[in-house]
């Protein structure tokens, strides 16, 4: 069990590098573009200002910060994820160059942290969740083939009633069957509820397919399918009453 779980949260990983590569990709992107703005900003005050107005140590940390367009993704990045507090980013910006700018780096940690950061995480745990239920469906097929080829040792491809109900004596299918609600002392009324071309025994793709679908809750075709079929049941019984009323009244007619 643990080495499932082990092996379930390695394939979860592996499943979102496409994601994971697209996120840094965006981020980057994003990153850039604000750097550029803020290396720019600053290199338009270190040039109209080459007596600086302000002093000496907040005039420092603005270079330190945005000094180059590589030192201010680095001061963006940190200040996202938390390397750096982002006030110590939006200070010199504000004594120094205008309050506006302080407003602008506000909505930027407004977005990468209350928007993107919240979107990614929602992909990565979608991803997650999609590849967990993949995984699992799989591992659900092949140990219903082993049962499968276990139970037809005549390797005839079809199960007999008498074959599927000692099935169920085997613990793994009993555990199954419970995890879907499903009494196995049912195994009669599930044999032909699986058995859909009824003809008293059934195939590979049937055995699979139906127990697949007795998972989870039930699907739009599912339902398409019975409302499809409650229609049709409907109408024949309409045409059924039309014939015997028909029938009725032309024996009535013949004994009158």
């Amino acid at each position: 069990r643990f080495m499932d779980e082990l092996h379930g949260l390695v394939v979860s990983i592996l499943n979102s590098m496409r994601s994971l590569f697209w996120t840094l990709v965006l981020l980057l992107l994003g990153i850039y573009g604000i750097g550029v703005y803020f290396t720019q900003l600053v290199a338009d005050y270190r040039i109209g200002n080459s007596s600086p107005r302000v002093d000496f140590e907040k005039h420092e940390d603005l270079l330190k910060y945005f000094g180059g367009l590589s030192s201010s993704m680095l001061s963006l990045f940190q200040a996202m994820s938390g390397g750096v507090d982002w006030d110590d980013l939006c200070r010199p910006l504000i004594e120094c160059i205008s309050p506006l700018q302080g407003f602008v780096m506000a909505l930027y940690i407004a977005f990468t942290v209350l928007a993107l950061t919240n979107v990614v995480t929602g992909v990565f745990v979608e991803g997650a969740l999609k590849s967990a239920h993949d995984e699992e469906e799989q591992f659900m097929v092949e140990r219903l083939h082993e049962l499968f080829e276990k139970t037809d040792g005549e390797k005839t491809g079809r199960i007999a009633s008498e074959q599927f109900t000692a099935l169920f004596n085997c613990p793994d299918v009993r555990s199954y069957l419970e995890s879907m609600n499903v009494n196995p002392q049912e195994a009669a009324s599930l044999f032909h509820i699986l058995d859909e071309d009824g003809s008293g025994t059934i195939d590979y793709d049937e055995f699979v397919g139906g127990c697949m679908r007795l998972r989870g809750s039930a699907k739009a075709i599912d339902m398409i399918m019975v409302l499809h079929l409650t229609r049709l049941s409907f109408k024949r019984m309409e045409e059924f009453i039309e014939e015997a009323k028909a029938h009725n009244d032309w024996v009535a007619k013949t004994l009158t």
